[in-house]
């Protein structure tokens, strides 16, 4: 189980370009859209944040693989690599809690759970891609400067939200932004097959 998860996991690292990453999203906007015109648009609109989290999901997949292989790694007697990167238990950390706020809000209706999920999963990302052996020394500070200047950004618009009682405000809306086009420096920035 173990192996296949890894050698899809270096078929992803080398195939899954911005192409397939925006192609396969859209899919699943466009499989939401079905569902709202198979059923009303009142009965659909609640679940359309479980559709956002599985297209993110799909848009980080290669991405978001990382801290599930390390950790299975880990628990794997055969693998020689034992030690678990600080990087993927915060990353797993910030997957668990993007499933937790996804399902508070649909237990509370508490607007501010949005905008922990969008914080969450966006940071889970964030902390997957990195790992300094991976990068390029000279963009081993940056990276990092980035890393931080996101998580700052984010949790002020978590703040916000629960200052305001939004879901999404300003603040992560620019966060969210952010991401996308972080997302295309950072993967510049590591050396080629870092993940093999």
């Amino acid at each position: 189980m173990l192996a296949k998860l890894i050698a899809f996991k270096r078929k992803l690292d080398g195939n899954w370009t911005y192409v397939h990453k925006i192609l396969f999203s859209f899919a699943v906007y466009l499989l939401y859209k079905v569902f709202v015109r198979a059923t009303s648009l009142e009965e659909m609109r609640p679940y359309s944040l479980i559709f956002i989290l599985a297209g993110f999901y799909v848009y980080t997949l290669d991405i978001s693989l990382t801290p599930v292989v390390d950790i299975l790694s880990f628990f794997n007697k055969k693998q020689r690599e034992r030690r678990l990167r600080y990087c993927t238990l915060c990353s797993l950390f910030f997957m668990v809690l993007t499933i937790i706020a996804v399902v508070a809000y649909y237990h509370s209706g508490y607007y501010p759970y949005i905008g922990i999920f969008i914080f969450s999963a966006v940071q889970s990302a964030m902390l997957a891609r990195y790992e300094p052996a991976y990068f390029y020394e000279e963009k081993l500070k940056q990276a990092k400067a980035i890393l931080v200047l996101m998580f700052v950004l984010g949790l002020a618009g978590v703040v916000h939200c629960f200052i305001y009682n939004d879901g999404l405000n300003v603040i992560l809306f620019i966060y969210i932004i952010m991401f996308f086009v972080f997302d295309v420096i950072l993967d510049r920035w590591q050396k080629p097959f870092a993940y093999e």
